[in-house]
Parts: structure tokens; sequence; C-alpha cells
């Protein structure tokens, strides 16, 4: 631990020189987590200030490396699928010779004529679309509230009370009213969320394995569970440096991916 201590550079949010290998760092965070507990239970040790520091030089330099290329390749044409289907320009089928309405990308461009109700149903539909590309969950709910003044403008939540998956929700208020592009970029953010959750299930269930493409990506999403709030949550407004979180990485770099897509066509893999 002394070694990540010493090479990250609080300023900078960056790992400074040649960090230790990736098997010495998840021996750290899976360490750590054993002793914390995951998110729900992270009152049972807290981590020191150095701990937290370590981690968050963990955090750094995962964040330098990338998302991890088996992962990406993985989930490239989960993505490709969804991003495709939100940016059509063909209508929908016709169902009984009857139109189903506008293509998906006039109905995003179409955003700022749309009032609260329109708004929500828009994005209902892209849920919908982005769950059928990738093989989301069908048990989670979505709901559009108030996150508080100064809160997120989207947050998913796994309840232990809660039945199916867990709540997605979204803050109307929060949103750009003229920009459509961009709130679907907020709902992709948070729907990646839902998909990190689906695949953690799926490891702790032991229906995805070590030897599976997914898993060494997947470990570091679980990992994090345990310090998100004490080296996370507190940098979420500076700057760029809360997105080293590996969670809040891989589900910005959608947010990023769909930008580009929108505007360029361009898609590329983590």
């Amino acid at each position: 631990m002394s070694k990540l201590l010493e090479g990250y550079d609080v300023a900078k949010g960056a790992f400074i020189g040649i960090p230790p290998d990736d098997a010495a760092l998840r021996a750290v965070l899976r360490s750590l987590y054993l002793r914390t507990g995951d998110m729900r239970e992270r009152t049972k040790a807290p981590l020191t200030d150095a701990e937290a520091q370590a981690v968050a030089a963990i955090y750094a330099i995962y964040d330098q490396q990338g998302i991890d290329p088996a992962f990406a390749a993985a989930e490239f044409p989960l993505r490709e699928r969804a991003f495709k289907g939100l940016n059509s320009t063909l209508p929908p089928p016709k169902v009984d010779g009857k139109e189903q309405g506008e293509a998906f990308r006039n109905r995003i461009l179409g955003w700022v004529s749309l009032d609260e109700q329109g708004k929500e149903q828009l994005l209902r539909d892209a849920a919908t679309l982005v769950n059928e590309a990738y093989g989301l969950p069908s048990d989670y709910a979505l709901e559009f509230a108030s996150l508080g003044e100064g809160g997120p403008y989207g947050q998913y939540r796994v309840e232990k009370t809660q039945g199916g998956s867990g709540r997605l929700i979204l803050d109307l208020a929060k949103f750009d009213p003229k920009d459509g592009r961009r709130a679907i970029a907020r709902l992709l953010h948070e729907l990646v969320h839902v998909y990190q959750a689906a695949l953690m299930r799926a490891v702790v269930k032991r229906e995805i394995g070590a030897d599976d493409p997914r898993y060494r990506q997947v470990e570091l999403f679980i990992l994090s569970q345990a310090f998100y709030a004490t080296v996370s949550d507190p940098v979420r407004n500076v700057g760029e440096k809360y997105y080293d979180d590996p969670r809040e990485r891989h589900s910005q770099r959608a947010y990023i991916a769909w930008e580009r897509y929108w505007d360029a066509g361009t898609l590329t893999s983590d």
C-alpha cells in the first residue's frame, strides 16, 4: 500500500510512475472489501484516510489503463445495437397496415417540443429499446421523481426491500429541456448501471465465472461498492475525479460514446 500512497498525486488525481501490477492492485481492493463489506454494510469497518487514498490511487491507475479490453469487446455489440436503434431514421414497422410512430431519431430531435409527460414517455420508450439490446432484467422500476436540490439527475438503487432488480429514478427537472441528445446520454449512463448490477449478480450467483471475458471488469464493479461513500461520493463535483470510480467511469464512457455516435455516426469500443 505504501507504493500506492507514494505514487499518487492527490492534486492531479493521477498515479505518477510505474504502478503495481494488476494482481497486487486487486489484492489490496479484495482485502479492504472483505474488511469493510459492501455498500449496504459499509459501516462495518470504515476506511482510514490512508486506505481511502490508496483506493483512489488504484482507481486512477485503472482509469489510465481504461476499461478491460475483453469486457469492452463483449459489450460492444450490445452498445452498437442500442445506439443504432436510438439513432434510427426509419419508422417502426407497420402493424396491420398502420403506422406505429416516428423514427426514434426524429423523436429525440423533437424533445424540445414535448411536455413533461411526452418527455417521460420518450425516455421510457428509449429504456425499453436499450433493455432489449442489452438483455437487461425486465423487473426493475423506472420512476420519475425529485432527487433533491443539489442531487444527481438520476440514480439507480438496488434496495433490500425492493422487489425485482431495483429502481432507476430520473429527476426530469435536471434535464435540459432543449437537448434530447443529452437526455438520452443521461438515460444511458443510468441504464449502464442496471447492466452492471445484472452482471454483478451473475458473478455472485456464479453464472459468470473467472474464465468469462467479462469477469475481471465486473470484479472491479463489485469491489468498488465498498468504497463509494468514502472515495467516490465526496468528489462528485470535483472535475472528472468522480468518474475514476470503476462503475461511474464505465457508465460515463457510454454517455460520451452516445454523444459521439449521435454527432458523427462513429462507434468505437472502450
